[in-house]
């Protein structure tokens, strides 16, 4: 799984390299908005395309993959130098240094608090 570092922004909302994103649940109960947090998102669960679409979509540049049958693995950098794997299976053919543009369902998001604790437990916690 991909740990991502990102910051609290609001209810709903996480920033991560300078991108918006939502989360799967309301995590303002916890902590104040601008706290650090880290994302978890599997590689598998998350979506490449070549070109910048409608938005909700992250940057990243390709710097190295490895095939692996009828996947291949990119290992891309964000903006902000983190590192993310992805598993890809398509035929538009990735080199290292593309461009490429990183997007998932919140619903595959886990979120975790500086602690390393998952988030949907604190919150459970905090309604107790």
């Amino acid at each position: 799984m991909n740990l991502l570092k990102a910051r609290h922004a609001g209810r709903q909302t996480v920033v991560l390299a300078d991108t918006p994103f939502a989360t799967p649940f309301p995590i303002s109960e916890v902590g104040d908005s601008g706290g650090e947090i880290l994302m978890g998102i599997r590689p598998e669960h998350i979506a490449v395309q070549t070109e910048l679409s409608d938005g909700g979509q992250i940057p990243a540049t390709v710097d190295f993959l490895e095939f692996l049958g009828g996947a291949q693995y990119l290992y891309c950098q964000l903006a902000d130098g983190q590192a993310v794997t992805v598993e890809y299976r398509s035929s538009t053919i990735i080199k290292p240094t593309h461009r490429v543009y990183l997007s998932w369902s919140p619903q595959n998001t886990h979120i975790f608090d500086a602690s390393g604790l998952r988030m949907r437990e604190v919150v459970s916690r905090a309604i107790e």
